[in-house]
């Protein structure tokens, strides 16, 4: 232990089943059971042994039993004293003692071990505390390692937040400015409907004044009327305009159920396909930083949009696709499973309803495979050359269901906080607007089979640091080859019709 002269009790290590109490009165009863002018550096305690020696107003203690090796145990004390001595210096005090207290106690228990002292040296102990030490240092590098990692995903969450903000005000004054070019544009076309409006009413003022008997007298809220014996007239509707059934005026309600009707009531123009289909596939995926896919799908649907109103029961006669063998597809109950067999696209009665001016899924289809090197559109090597990154995508012409691609890009959204070059973009090019790295590879196909990039960086990095990366792309040349004939209602007649395909993926990622 270690003890002031007044008997204050500083630092101890306890390697036997004393009592810190005892300890405590060892430090308070020592320096009166020192003798002055004595050459012994030893005291009896009860039972026990306290050997000490002074360190510049400090007392180092042994305390043991009467029956120990009292020469070994000065010089233990005596090599402890130096060792002390070298630990918190050559004048110790309270406050050196606390901050040193981890090296004493490791110094005390190499020093002693299960009550029995070790034979070792001080410099052996020496360079355990340095081993010590040098353990200590390491923890403190790691975890101020992992503080400047987290300082640094901090900054990097932060960044992400001002871009996203960035974005979004991006986004928010383009939609502005798309609706104040509509505005503009709404106030140029003429509008068809204004042929219907009513002249405006007279004031009873410019009226001339008659005092027939036959007539009633006008008052200050002048009123039309219908004259006995006459139809009031019909107007007829333009094309293109909105049918407006006249309601006396005079409250709330009345008013709103006339634009009700305006609303709801919508001519159909001619000009316009009456039937609309929209062949829409969404691919998604994964592909790992390795190259090989882990995952790979197709969906796709039919879409149906009447325009008319009008029209009801129909049939849309198109090649037979049903027999595809890559291709599973399912059809509404409302829709004749037997004629799509055939090619027909119909519904199941004549009596079926099929919403108007909105968009009705009739045909859900996916596509399967045996093995994704016989369906994935295209495939991805990437390399790493210490601060330069090789990225290099190319068409799968072992597949036969995809022709090609158009607007293929690759959005590089974890570059956004580095400083980076494209040195070269072979078949393709980028653009750097939003702060990250767009890639976009215009065409994709056997004609162009492969595009490249290569992005140099100011200092090493890793695959961490570049990927996850989006792709995303657009393409009118989708799996499902669907080619329509004709439209044709219950009574011959032949509809006007347009078709629509897109292939398009977001759900697409390299990690």
């Amino acid at each position: 232990m270690i003890s002031t002269p007044e008997g204050k009790l500083i630092f101890y290590r306890n390697y036997s089943s004393i009592q810190q109490s005892l300890f405590e009165d060892f430090a308070f009863s020592l320096p009166q059971s020192m003798k002055k002018d004595s050459q012994h550096t030893f005291a009896i305690h009860g039972q026990y042994r306290l050997i000490y020696l002074p360190i510049e107003g400090m007392l180092l203690s042994l305390i043991t039993c009467k029956n120990s090796n009292i020469l070994e145990d000065i010089d233990s004390v005596a090599q402890m004293k130096e060792i002390v001595s070298s630990i918190i210096g050559p004048q110790p005090d309270e406050t050196s003692i606390f901050e040193n207290y981890v090296d004493l106690a490791l110094a005390f228990d190499d020093m002693v071990n299960l009550s029995s002292r070790n034979a070792i040296s001080k410099t052996q102990i020496s360079a355990l505390l340095e081993m010590e030490s040098n353990n200590e240092k390491m923890h403190n590098a790691m975890q101020e390692s992992k503080e400047k990692e987290t300082m640094r995903k901090a900054e990097e969450e932060a960044r992400k937040i001002e871009r996203t903000k960035k974005v979004q005000d991006m986004v928010e004054k383009e939609l502005k400015q798309i609706d104040k070019t509509i505005k503009d544009y709404s106030g140029k076309i003429p509008n068809l409907g204004d042929a219907d409006k009513e002249t405006p009413k007279r004031k009873v003022s410019d009226v001339p004044q008659t005092h027939d008997s036959t007539h009633t007298s006008q008052t200050g809220s002048s009123r039309k009327g219908i004259q006995l014996g006459k139809k009031p007239e019909k107007k007829t509707p333009i094309l293109g305009s909105k049918t407006t059934t006249h309601k006396p005026s005079g409250s709330q309600e009345t008013g709103r159920d006339e634009i009700m009707e305006e609303a709801e009531h919508v001519v159909f123009n001619p000009l316009n396909e009456e039937v609309r289909l929209i062949v829409d596939e969404k691919m998604s995926g994964e592909i790992g930083l390795s190259g090989s896919y882990t995952r790979f799908e197709l969906k796709g649907t039919i879409g149906l949009f009447i325009e008319n109103p009008d029209l009801h029961y129909f049939n849309i006669n198109t090649n037979n696709v049903s027999g595809l063998k890559h291709l599973s597809m399912k059809l509404p109950p409302n829709f004749d499973r037997t004629v799509w067999n055939k090619g027909v696209l119909a519904p199941k009665s004549k009596n079926t309803s099929l919403p108007k001016r909105t968009l009705v899924e009739t045909v859900k289809y996916a596509l399967t495979f045996n093995s994704f090197d016989e369906a994935v559109p295209f495939n991805i090597s990437i390399w790493l050359a210490g601060p330069q990154v090789q990225i290099e995508i190319e068409f799968n012409e072992n597949q036969s269901f995809f022709k090609g691609f158009q607007n293929l890009t690759v959005h590089f959204r974890k570059l956004y906080g580095h400083d980076f070059n494209v040195s070269e973009a072979d078949n393709s090019n980028y653009n750097m607007d939003n702060r990250y790295l767009v890639w976009n590879i215009p065409h994709l196909n056997s004609d162009t089979p492969s595009a490249s990039i290569i992005i140099d960086f100011e200092s090493k990095v890793t695959e961490d640091e570049v990927f996850p990366a989006d792709i995303e792309l657009t393409s009118n040349s989708p799996v499902l080859d669907l080619k329509v004939n004709s439209v044709v209602t219950e009574e011959g007649r032949e509809v006007k019709f347009s078709l629509d395909k897109v292939l398009s993926a977001k759900d697409f990622h390299i990690a």
